[in-house]
């Protein structure tokens, strides 16, 4: 069961969905580049991708979560939404790749979200917006991974395969951030940095970590 299941069964009552895709092909503006990331990498299986957002939200109203589905996350003229349920022509993919940021790493998506809800006098407590990959094709579980090294970057991503219990860490299981000027560390500061947090990442790792935060100047 991937997280198109989950969601559709609606496995989660305390966490609400609304998946945004294109309409149709031609007007995904991000098809082109990923079919020539798929063929720089090698894996030919693919024949079709469509890319889209995931939008999850803890103990919203229904309501609410609709008003904002047409209100402010979805373009009518070439997007389709589903609440709590998979767009039409995403429902037949034969490989979905959630991509979402681990726990503790800035999204800023987020907090533009939040921002925006207000306009609609509308609080958001809790939610998790993610890049959500559909691809069509014939494939093999080293292709899927393949097509995951293309797509995550393990220092601050992974592959949301399913519903999380809550959009929180809560005090049980909180996490402290700590802000630390990544972007200006040398070669040396970056291993010293993984060393110390028990990041358990190699230099090579670390310097993809700060050239992405250094890419959102």
């Amino acid at each position: 069961m991937n997280i198109f299941d989950q969601i559709v069964a609606g496995s989660k009552p305390n966490i609400s969905s609304v998946i945004v895709a294109p309409q149709q092909s031609d007007f995904d503006p991000e098809r082109g580049a990923v079919l020539q990331d798929l063929d720089d990498a090698g894996v030919m299986t693919v024949y079709n991708i469509l890319v889209g957002k995931l939008f999850l939200f803890e103990n919203l109203k229904l309501e609410n979560v609709d008003q904002l589905m047409h209100g402010l996350l979805v373009e009518d003229t070439h997007q389709i939404g589903a609440l709590n349920d998979v767009p039409p022509n995403l429902r037949d993919a034969n490989f979905v790749l959630c991509v979402s940021y681990l726990p503790g790493v800035t999204n800023p998506e987020v907090e533009s979200l939040k921002h925006a809800a207000e306009n609609f006098s509308i609080t958001i407590e809790q939610t998790a917006v993610s890049k959500v990959y559909a691809f069509w094709g014939n494939f093999s579980e080293k292709d899927c991974e393949r097509i995951r090294g293309i797509f995550i970057n393990k220092t601050i991503q992974y592959d949301l395969s399913e519903l999380p219990e809550t959009l929180s860490f809560g005090q049980k299981n909180a996490i402290r951030v700590e802000t630390v000027p990544v972007r200006n560390l040398s070669d040396e500061e970056l291993a010293g940095l993984s060393a110390q947090k028990s990041l358990f990442l190699s230099l090579q790792e670390m310097r993809a970590a700060q050239e992405y935060f250094r890419s959102l100047q």
